[in-house]
């Protein structure tokens, strides 16, 4: 997979969100073990794939595309 897909799966899960003002407690937990079962799952196919960085392009306001090169 490229850091596109790797993108386009982050911003998926990220349009998921339930938001803070969400009634329903089991959504915000369904969606934490989304990103959690993806971050799993993306780390077995490429162990060098970063968890937390996936994570982190997961939550709502993330810009992952202004990342400069390192």
């Amino acid at each position: 997979m490229s850091r596109k897909d790797f993108e386009l799966i982050a911003a998926i899960i990220r349009g998921l969100y339930p938001g803070a003002s969400s009634e329903d407690n089991r959504a915000m937990v369904q969606w934490r073990a989304t990103v959690k079962a993806f971050k799993h799952d993306l780390w077995m196919t490429n162990r060098r794939f970063d968890v937390d960085r996936f994570e982190r392009a997961c939550q709502p306001g993330a810009n992952v595309k202004s990342r400069k090169a390192a």
